[in-house]
């Protein structure tokens, strides 16, 4: 629910109503009309935690009611399929990326390095100069 507003919820919330549709296009756009909705919600809320909370859990709630309608298969089939859709949004395990709620700005100045995750070293000076074999 913190990326309400941004390109990337949109993606997501169009694939969490196509996974909750269930190959039904008239549940497809109730479903993305309810994820707009809760967006547009979360948007003029600002910061309120309890708005958030509250759409987390309602959220929760319908995808758990959908599973319990399933059948054990198709259960563990819808389950997977929505670990995946999820995986492609999540924060990775080991910390290295970053959770946002809105947008993120990271800039450099005055020759500095700016990153908002770094992988490895990085070094600021003057590059060394090819040896003049190498042209």
């Amino acid at each position: 629910m913190q990326a309400a507003g941004t390109d990337a919820w949109s993606r997501f919330s169009s694939q969490v109503a196509r996974w909750l549709g269930r190959g039904d296009a008239q549940s497809e756009q109730g479903e993305l009309e309810r994820l707009r909705d809760s967006a547009s919600e979360l948007l003029s809320a600002g910061q309120a935690e309890h708005v958030r909370l509250h759409h987390e859990a309602l959220w929760q709630e319908r995808i758990e009611r959908l599973l319990e309608t399933l059948g054990d298969l198709e259960r563990r089939q819808a389950a997977e399929e929505l670990r995946v859709l999820l995986h492609g949004y999540a924060r990775p395990a080991d910390g290295t990326g970053t959770a946002v709620g809105r947008d993120v700005n990271v800039r450099a100045d005055n020759g500095s390095i700016a990153a908002n995750v770094l992988n490895g070293g990085a070094h600021i000076g003057r590059p060394s100069m090819p040896d003049p074999s190498q042209g």
